[in-house]
């Protein structure tokens, strides 16, 4: 799958897995964030425009939920 960027949390960017991830993916803009819920999961976000342009979201799971 191709995407548009890459979001990675800051607690895990450099994480050994993260860092293999990012090998793959290739040079795409990567993009620092604290937590994904300040980007992420927010009202009012265009679906539609998302599908067209997927991005990949790399975050620590927090209890029981990501």
């Amino acid at each position: 799958m191709n995407f548009s960027s890459v979001y990675i949390e800051d607690e895990i960017a450099e994480t050994e897995r993260v860092i293999d991830i990012l090998a793959r993916v290739g040079d795409i803009p990567r993009i620092k964030i604290e937590r994904y819920g300040e980007i992420f999961n927010r009202a009012g976000q265009n679906f539609r425009l998302q599908k067209q342009a997927p991005a990949l979201i790399l975050a620590k799971k927090h209890g029981k939920k990501v």
